[in-house]
């Protein structure tokens, strides 16, 4: 992964965070519906909605045993998701594929 796309990375990540702090705890219906949304997007293998999602419903506004299983999930999705690539450029610069 490139340094600007780590940056950008990070950088979505608070903003995320930082937009959801201004929010309001989501009620009943929004966490249930945040942890199936979850679940969906975790067998798409879309991780990083799937981790937003588990987040929403992993609130403490969120009943007990949904707030739970959400807060597994995000761990679980953490461990899942890619932290690091390398890649193999030649001397002038382009990518190599078969490396």
């Amino acid at each position: 992964m490139s340094q600007r796309l780590l940056w950008s990375l990070a950088a979505l990540v608070f903003v995320c965070f930082a937009a959801r702090s201004a929010t309001a705890a989501p009620d009943r219906k929004a966490c249930i519906a945040a942890a199936d949304d979850g679940q969906k997007l975790r067998d798409e293998v879309k991780l990083a909605s799937a981790r937003e999602r588990f987040i929403t419903c992993a609130d403490k506004a969120c009943p007990g045993a949904v707030s739970k299983q959400c807060a597994t999930w995000v761990e679980e999705v953490d461990r899942e998701m890619p932290t690091l690539s390398f890649r193999a450029k030649d001397e002038t610069g382009r990518e190599i594929l078969d490396a």
